[in-house]
């Protein structure tokens, strides 16, 4: 019996991680990544939102240890509304990433008017 506890295959010069379907037959295979959805949101709803952003940070994507990114998302809304599945913070998301989660929080709701940067 053949045992293979971990491969490695180099690919034009980057490592790539291998499975073992069948440890008997000693075959391994490249394993594949789980890569989020892409998001892709149109020019005018990332108009509207980045609004938001100016408000919350003034347009800049910040790192916050509570409220991070452009849109100023809590850490714990972050979580609960499914960010994780883009990255592990809104600062290392996208921006359409970071619209998708705020979306959702918003759960429906208009986009928030940020005349004169008010409160939301």
């Amino acid at each position: 019996m053949i045992t293979l506890i971990a491969a490695l295959a180099i690919v034009s010069g980057s490592h790539a991680p291998l499975a073992v379907v069948n440890p008997r037959v000693a075959v391994a295979t490249p394993l594949v990544a789980v890569v989020p959805p892409r998001v892709a949101v149109s020019p005018a709803l990332e108009a509207a939102w980045m609004n938001v952003a100016v408000c919350e940070n003034g347009g800049r994507n910040v790192d916050g240890s509570v409220y991070s990114g452009m849109l100023g998302i809590s850490l714990a809304n972050w979580y609960a509304y499914g960010g994780t599945q883009y990255a592990s913070t809104p600062y290392q998301a996208t921006f359409d990433e970071q619209i998708a989660v705020a979306m959702r929080i918003q759960a429906g709701a208009p986009i928030p008017d940020q005349s004169f940067c008010a409160a939301w």
